[in-house]
């Protein structure tokens, strides 16, 4: 097998591991817009928010700047 044919396999595979997000999910740089708050009240916020149970946390993996990580995203419950 040629090095091209290598490569194409692992660029093929990358994609294929990416997660769509669901509906009515958002991530925490997303809250962090819509709240209108710095990002270390953002996560504080959505901490107390788990503590009383009121969202829902899901890892979705998606692609961030070059590399493909688990993202955790939030829905209310």
């Amino acid at each position: 097998m040629s090095a091209n044919k290598w490569l194409d396999a692992i660029k093929n595979n990358l994609h294929a591991k990416l997660d769509e997000v669901e509906d009515g999910f958002a991530s925490s740089r997303d809250l962090q817009k819509i709240w209108n708050l710095s990002l270390s009240h953002t996560v504080a916020k959505i901490a107390l928010l788990k503590i009383n149970g009121h969202i829902i946390e899901k890892n979705f993996r998606i692609k961030t700047g070059r590399k493909i990580y688990p993202v955790p995203h939030y829905k209310l419950k």
